[in-house]
């Protein structure tokens, strides 16, 4: 619905580890989210600085007030992988509003 400050949006995570911004009405990306309407979401404490590590969304976010949470799709398998954190972003300015800690993640470094 937007409000007062951000027009309506359509927000999308990718398989390229991306999370777009849209505005809803014009379809162009929002300017303001991110880097022009992009968050790249393969950050260091995502990957956890292991080379080859993406850490793409597969399922469709939610929105809370003013944040969009989001999940991440994670290896199965062999070797280590990326984090498997929740993440909020604020939809006005896509900043990372908190990240959950995956509870065995948090585990090892106890």
């Amino acid at each position: 619905a937007g409000d007062s400050t951000t027009p309506a949006q359509i927000v999308v995570g990718s398989n390229d580890a991306k999370l777009y911004s849209i505005d809803a009405k014009t379809g162009k990306p929002n300017p303001k989210f991110g880097t022009d309407g992009v968050i790249n979401l393969d950050t260091p404490e995502m990957t956890r600085g292991l080379p080859n590590v993406h850490v793409p969304i597969s399922s469709p976010g939610i929105v809370y007030k003013h944040f969009v949470i989001v999940g991440s799709h994670v290896q199965e398998g062999n070797g280590p992988g990326g984090s498997g954190d929740v993440r909020a972003f604020n939809l006005h300015d896509g900043t990372l509003a908190w990240p959950h800690i995956a509870a065995a993640y948090a585990a090892l470094l106890q």
